[in-house]
């Protein structure tokens, strides 16, 4: 469902944080990609739209495979966790405005999953290495690709796992319109959330 193109490090501009309006939407899909017997399998379709912002933080509704939409915010700065989960407060560093190549940060943020009723947090480090032209579902677009390298941490019973991730950012759409995730500890988990379309205000 993607293709790629050459990674471009030396011609790659500053890239700014996104403002969005009140109404903007995005539609996902989060898919297996392996390893096993499910790949290409659609885990998960959700749909994030912007109800509401401040100077500080964006106010997201979110539909999950629970069936109630879910609210929450994300931080205009970083587009991180700008809310908390559980009752834990991630930092808001998903990404590190403006986006240059070799710029590298750390980031943690807290999750649950309401399917299995699972909690936790993960801590990664990214970094920018270039600007990379990517196709997704049918749809060219410009990205700034990241790498990331990382931990996933469990509440209920202290398992713990590497990750690596792979982001690629589209600034026409200011989300991920790629990203790659691989679970650890030997990778028996990897799986991808691409944009399949957005309405920008």
């Amino acid at each position: 469902c993607f293709s790629f193109a050459t990674l471009s490090v030396s011609a790659m501009e500053p890239v700014a944080a996104p403002d969005f309006g009140v109404g903007t939407k995005w539609n996902f899909k989060k898919i297996n990609i392996g390893p096993g017997g499910d790949n290409g399998k659609v885990m998960e379709q959700f749909t994030n739209t912007v109800v509401g912002k401040t100077d500080s933080v964006y106010r997201i509704i979110r539909n999950n495979v629970c069936g109630s939409p879910e609210e929450y915010a994300i931080t205009r700065s970083g587009l991180g966790q700008g809310s908390p989960v559980n009752g834990n407060q991630g930092d808001g560093k998903l990404f590190k405005f403006p986006l240059t190549v070799g710029e590298k940060w750390d980031t943690k943020s807290y999750f649950f999953n309401c399917a299995i009723q699972i909690g936790g947090y993960t801590t990664m480090t990214y970094q920018v290495v270039g600007e990379e032209e990517i196709t997704v579902l049918g749809r060219k677009y410009r990205t700034v690709k990241i790498v990331g390298s990382g931990w996933w941490n469990a509440n209920s019973d202290g398992a713990t796992g590497t990750l690596k991730d792979v982001v690629n950012y589209a600034p026409e759409v200011g989300v991920a319109v790629r990203f790659e995730r691989a679970a650890g500890p030997s990778a028996f988990n990897k799986t991808e959330i691409v944009l399949e379309s957005f309405e920008i205000k």
